[in-house]
């Protein structure tokens, strides 16, 4: 199964589909004052985790990946809210991993202290050096993730460093960097069951958008 999702990113919304915007009401309309953005996100959220995770349909998806056309979007919320409501929602084992070696988001959001690239002693060492955050909730940081390489490289290595993670976990919900400029990303996606490429309302640009998804 392979899941290609769009989800739209604007400022008064942190995630949502695509058709948010129809949802919002207009200006000066009479809900407009009732309406409220962070719940409004909070909803589509617990909608995208039932659609694709928990349950899933038509079955469910257990390793995706986040990322996103271009590096002015912050996939990294959108990863760190769904890996919460997994987490809350799944019985099974959750992991948040960080794939993208440029990015120190999700080791600030999660509080963990940092970790280099190749800091992991070796291989095989990943699944023990998660960090544990919440009942069934850990992370994995870049430098863990991407052992002794400081970008993703081989498709040898990935499906090794996945193959790692299935072992220990149930979900896996790992943010890349951006499909548009790490061309690996696409390799990573098809070793996974899927991505969810998040888009910045009014600023993605489609033609760049378009060529990633002709990508995937």
């Amino acid at each position: 199964m392979t899941v290609k999702l769009e989800i739209l990113q604007r400022p008064s919304l942190t995630a949502g589909f695509s058709q948010a915007e129809s949802a919002k009401p207009a200006e000066g309309g009479e809900d407009r004052e009732s309406w409220d953005a962070e719940e409004f996100a909070e909803q589509q959220i617990r909608g995208l985790v039932r659609r694709i995770f928990v349950p899933g349909w038509p079955e469910p998806a257990r390793y995706v990946v986040f990322s996103s056309v271009e590096r002015d979007v912050r996939v990294d919320q959108v990863c760190v809210r769904i890996g919460r409501e997994v987490a809350r929602l799944a019985s099974g084992r959750v992991c948040v991993v960080e794939a993208d070696p440029r990015s120190a988001m999700l080791q600030e959001m999660f509080r963990c202290p940092p970790v280099s690239v190749g800091s992991a002693s070796r291989p095989s060492s990943m699944p023990h050096e998660a960090r544990y955050l919440s009942r069934n909730l850990w992370f994995v940081a870049a430098g863990i993730f991407l052992d002794q390489t400081e970008m993703i490289s081989s498709l040898a290595l990935l499906s090794s460093r996945l193959g790692e993670l299935r072992r220990e976990f149930e979900y896996a919900l790992i943010h890349a960097p951006p499909a548009g400029l790490c061309s690996e990303v696409t390799s990573l996606a098809r070793l996974c069951d899927g991505i969810i490429l998040v888009l910045q309302a009014e600023s993605t640009r489609r033609i760049a958008a378009r060529k990633v998804k002709e990508r995937l």
